[in-house]
């Protein structure tokens, strides 16, 4: 059996996963921590900073060369 993790008292435990409070985008899996959260990629993506990742795309020419992608951010 698994017990709750002790809080002090007075203190809210959130957890920024459920509740949508996170940063995590498109391609990322939130995962819950004490106090805090990570994102994690899913399969198949690379890691771009600490809230994203992006598509995994292998060199056709050369396979085990990973291709190097830059990411813009519009700005208007």
């Amino acid at each position: 059996m698994k017990f709750p993790e002790k809080k002090p008292l007075g203190v809210a435990y959130i957890d920024e996963c459920a509740t949508q409070m996170h940063y995590c985008q498109s391609n990322t899996a939130c995962v819950n921590l004490p106090g805090s959260h990570r994102c994690d990629c899913l399969p198949g993506f690379i890691r771009v900073d600490e809230y994203s990742c992006t598509a995994e795309n292998r060199n056709e020419h050369f396979p085990n060369d990973l291709l190097i992608f830059e990411t813009h951010t519009a700005t208007d």
